[in-house]
């Protein structure tokens, strides 16, 4: 699979939450966020995402 496609699936599935699934992750996360840390971003795909 190429990376650009690699790349935009990756988070689309797992990274954002999705509407028809009643705003949840379509693959849970095994723990909760630490609220008390700082928030760090990560570009995908230069920046496009």
């Amino acid at each position: 699979m190429p990376k650009t496609v690699r790349g935009f699936l990756d988070p689309y599935y797992t990274k954002r939450n999705h509407w028809g699934l009643d705003n949840k992750l379509i693959v849970p996360m095994d723990r909760p966020p630490d609220m008390d840390v700082a928030i760090e971003a990560t570009e995908h795909l230069g920046g496009l995402l």
